[in-house]
């Protein structure tokens, strides 16, 4: 019998296109399905940068210069329709404060709940939600457009809301095709740019990064060092709105801005409160900086609640020291 043939290994140079083929095959592959499944499932944390392709819906359309506003006062109105029959229609003839803050404002027990407990024959009018500092700006727009007549027109900022422009300023913002607020992504040069604008994949990995924001060194420490020339144009915007109403409509404006934690600790300087009550002053409003209230309390600590919002002691210093400042104002030439 013949011997059998044995089969030699295949060449050197066979074996090693073999070797990178599947090397390429075991990176592509998984890849691949990764690109189909972020196509097929966009994380939820990524809908706000997808623009017109989100599956986001809202009520808004584009503003030049606050980056959205609501479509209609019927939109507002329905969003908010359980507060706003809870504080009775707009023209009342009851004296009304209108109030717009974040958390600190809003949320059960603070600031505008202090209010209304320490002066109960006035009409607190605060919607207890918290809204991104542009969006309040036009719901002023909208309830003195259509009656709202208040002694005091209140607009709160703490340097967490000024850190906001500095993540989303406002000229990233934009409201797509299903009404909804959404950000524009800041795309590298080059061609790593035609990759993210093409996969699914290197978008969710650029946008996780930090690197889509509009400024990726950016930090929320910053703005009580200094602000940038992107945050001062978009307070000034905030500002330049706010004035513009209390000369249409004659209703007193007040910006009152309250230092955070670091701040109150002497851990931070003040440019935000500088820079604003010198915005205020150029548009005819009333800017009243509350530091004094907290620099020299004693017993710091025992100012706050444990996730560092103030605790009642913390929020009926801070209403006491806003109508002194009220009372100062009525007795100034």
């Amino acid at each position: 019998m013949d011997a059998p043939v044995s089969q030699s290994p295949a060449p050197a140079p066979r074996r090693g296109w073999l070797f990178i083929t599947g090397m390429i095959a075991g990176v592509a592959a998984p890849l691949l399905l990764a690109e189909i499944y972020a196509r097929a499932r966009p994380p939820a944390d990524i809908e706000v940068y997808r623009r017109d392709e989100s599956a986001l819906t809202g009520d808004y359309k584009g503003d030049a210069e606050l980056g959205a506003d609501y479509r209609s006062y019927d939109d507002f109105q329905r969003d908010y329709a359980d507060r706003l029959r809870e504080l009775g229609p707009l023209d009342s003839p009851r004296a009304t404060w209108l109030w717009f803050g974040n958390s600190f404002v809003q949320a059960p027990t603070m600031l505008g709940d202090t209010a209304q407990a320490a002066l109960p024959d006035v009409r607190m009018f605060y919607l207890r939600r918290n809204e991104q500092a542009n969006i309040r700006v036009d719901q002023a727009r909208l309830l003195l457009a259509h009656g709202l007549r208040p002694q005091h027109l209140i607009f709160v900022l703490l340097p967490i809301d000024i850190a906001g422009l500095g993540w989303h300023p406002l000229s990233s913002i934009y409201v797509n095709k299903s009404g909804a607020i959404t950000y524009r992504v800041r795309m590298p040069k080059g061609p790593l740019a035609g990759l993210i604008a093409h996969s699914r994949l290197a978008f969710l990995a650029w946008v996780r990064s930090g690197e889509g924001a509009m400024d990726p060194r950016f930090h929320a420490a910053q703005v009580t060092e200094g602000l940038s020339p992107s945050i001062l144009a978009d307070l000034q915007a905030y500002t330049r709105n706010l004035g513009e109403l209390s000369r249409k409509y004659g209703t007193p404006v007040t910006v009152l801005v309250i230092p955070n934690r670091e701040q109150i600790f002497g851990k931070a300087h003040f440019f935000p409160q500088e820079a604003i009550a010198a915005m205020c002053r150029n548009e005819g409003i009333d800017c009243y900086d509350a530091r004094d209230v907290f620099l020299n309390a004693p017993d710091k600590p025992g100012l706050f609640l444990p996730d560092w919002h103030f605790n009642a002691r913390g929020n009926r210093m801070l209403f006491a020291g806003l109508l002194a400042h009220f009372e100062a104002m009525k007795k100034a030439p």
